[in-house]
């Protein structure tokens, strides 16, 4: 599209002219071109009523052409200039011309030019030598216009020198544009848009982001209003919120498109009202609350639930797991559960769902509890008090454990060692506990006595010895209980003794006196004692006593 501005000279009264001279002179009056058809190079015009570009702007007005190779800037400043502002309608290649030669008014003088990007700051920022322009032409000739053009596109009779080349701009962008009236001429010049990019006075140059969250999450939408708009208030539907925030937070479900409006002043105090969607991609966010069982005493597995979900629309989601490290029971990246046995160590988890949102979590498999296993000496399951062994003695073999050893209606006892005596009888239970793990074990074994002493006989109990009976008759010593593992001692009136491992045992008394007959039971260490005498009468001679095997011999003797 070509949008022409008639520049031209008002030859009035001499006042008229004077009140004219300065108009657009100066940076911060600049008029846009797509408004305004007409300003006046004026041969009376000065630099305004601010020196915009001050001498020795090297940055701000540079001797070197930034963009191409022909002769530079503003050389001599600005003289009798107008300030010119143009926006951005549609995106594409920006030329212009300044008074081409087949324009109602073509150039007839030196039209040199230079133009910065333009913003609230920007006037200041050439003022104080700290912006460079974008383009700017000392123009080569007087003739043919000036301006922004490719080769092919300079009007007929353009000098190539007079012309720079094409810019790429966006829509909204702004730029100024300062044109010094260097030959002092009093006329109008032509204005033409050539390029790809149109101009505009109020295009709509409100943008607006356009976040990604997952669900549950909170979505921040940022507008930006360019255009020169003052005095901006927001809104924003669905909603119906305004503000003089250009922020709104939102917190969508699903999807959803949200319009932002922006309502403000332009350069020509015109009420503008923009607009600009937000699309807010809300992602299907996975939850979890996992719950974990460690292995236990009685149980050597773990098991892991992680208890998926997922939140938005629609509520299910395709997804994948990551592990570091992978438990030993997962097969797949889309397992979420596992039981068994699994090496202790910390593990990392990552629910990935389709869309990008993810969920992390971490848990600890702690290492199997120490058992509580040991054993007792001496092993077996019933332990006997009898005559030879009237304490028993039980010791739990593992020292890392405490032990209490328990039984009804009997003090308990603590300790690796536990001894029992006849009235500790009964079914004992002795229970380990790891003091660390607090893992258990427990052995029940019976305490039970055997104190019966053995019964026998002694025959005769009683003999006398004289001149009409000079031999004595045998002693027997029959076992009556038990008839094996019994052992009969007999001891003389001179300490002599006799054992026998007989039942039965015939023993020939020899000189007179008590002899006692001790019988005992090998099982159990129990023995009965019994006596039988012989006797002589007063002056009957004695011999010595017969030579006897003697056996050492070691019990306890209880005379019944």
């Amino acid at each position: 599209m070509k949008i022409i501005v008639l520049i031209g000279v008002w030859l009035s009264c001499c006042i008229t002219a004077h009140a004219q001279s300065n108009i657009n002179a100066d940076c911060i009056n600049a008029i846009p071109l797509c408004s305004n058809p007409s300003f006046t190079f004026n041969s009376t015009s000065g630099v305004g009523n601010v020196a915009d570009i001050p001498a020795n702007s090297n940055i701000s007005n540079p001797s070197t052409n930034p963009a191409s190779n022909n002769s530079g800037c503003l050389h001599s400043g600005e003289l009798k200039p107008q300030w010119l502002i143009i926006t951005i309608g549609n995106a594409g290649f920006l030329e212009f011309v300044f008074g081409a030669g087949n324009s109602p008014h073509p150039q007839v003088g030196f039209y040199d030019w230079a133009m910065w990007p333009y913003s609230p700051t920007t006037c200041a920022a050439i003022q104080n030598n700290q912006l460079a322009p974008i383009r700017c032409n000392w123009n080569a000739s007087m003739s043919g216009g000036t301006g922004i053009a490719s080769a092919s596109n300079i009007p007929v009779g353009g000098a190539s020198g007079n012309y720079e080349p094409p810019l790429a701009v966006l829509p909204c962008q702004q730029y100024i544009i300062c044109i010094s009236n260097y030959s002092g001429v009093n006329t109008l010049v032509s204005f033409q848009s050539i390029g790809s990019a149109s101009l505009s006075c109020n295009p709509n140059c409100l943008s607006v982001n356009n976040p990604s969250i997952c669900a549950g999450q909170s979505a921040t939408i940022i507008a930006a209003a360019s255009g020169a708009l003052a005095n901006i208030n927001y809104s924003l539907q669905p909603g119906g919120v305004t503000s003089a925030n250009p922020t709104f937070v939102v917190n969508p479900l699903s999807t959803t498109n949200y319009t932002v409006f922006a309502s403000g002043l332009n350069t020509q105090s015109a009420v503008v009202t923009q607009s600009a969607i937000s699309n807010v991609v809300v992602g299907i966010q996975p939850t979890i609350a996992p719950t974990l069982t460690q292995a236990t005493c009685i149980n050597t597995l773990t098991a892991f639930q992680m208890n998926l979900g997922f939140t938005g629309t629609p509520a299910n989601s395709g997804y994948s797991v990551q592990w570091s490290p992978q438990p030993a029971p997962i097969t797949s990246n889309t397992q979420t559960a596992f039981s068994g046995s699994t090496a202790p160590g910390v593990y990392a988890y990552t629910v990935t769902a389709n869309g990008g949102c993810a969920v992390s979590s971490v848990f600890t498999i702690a290492s199997s509890p120490a058992p509580a296993a040991f054993l007792i000496s001496p092993a077996g399951t019933v332990f006997s008090i009898t005559c030879a062994q009237p304490v028993v003695t039980v010791q739990a073999l593992n020292p890392a454990l405490n032990y209490t050893w328990s039984q009804t209606n009997q003090p308990a006892q603590t300790g690796a060692i536990a001894n029992f005596t006849l009235n500790q009888v009964g079914t004992w239970t002795v229970q380990a506990k790891h003091p660390v793990s607090l893992c258990t074990s427990a052995q029940t074994f019976m305490v039970v006595h055997n104190t019966i002493a053995p019964q026998s006989i002694v025959q005769p109990t009683f003999q006398q010895i004289n001149c009409t009976n000079l031999n004595p008759l045998q002693t027997t010593v029959n076992a009556i209980s038990p008839l094996v593992n019994v052992q009969h001692c007999i001891l003389s009136p001179n300490n002599s003794s006799l054992i026998s491992t007989n039942a039965n045992t015939a023993y020939s008394p020899g000189i007179p006196g008590i002899y006692t007959v001790i019988t005992k039971n090998m099982l159990n260490g129990c023995t009965v004692a019994k006596q039988f005498t012989l006797v002589s009468s007063q002056g009957f001679p004695t011999l010595p006593w017969g030579v006897h095997k003697t056996l050492r011999w070691a019990a306890q003797a209880k005379v019944l």
